[in-house]
């Protein structure tokens, strides 16, 4: 009975290991904008991110040298 009340709502809180995957941290990622957004909102995907080594390929650094 209280599965079918609850149905609607969406599970926040995600499955063990959901974030050892990349393409879920990558999906997550495109959310944010910047890396401090990414993690000040979803810090999980974006600590998985950073000890994996995916971070600077979800962020890429901009080249400078186009920008002045």
């Amino acid at each position: 009975m209280l599965n079918d009340l609850c149905n609607h709502m969406s599970r926040k809180i995600k499955p063990k290991n959901f974030w050892l995957n990349k393409n879920n941290c990558l999906e997550a990622s495109k959310n944010y904008n910047t890396k401090s957004d990414f993690r000040k909102y979803n810090n999980p995907a974006y600590q998985a991110s950073l000890k994996n080594k995916w971070i600077d390929e979800f962020f890429p650094k901009k080249d400078i040298k186009n920008y002045g």
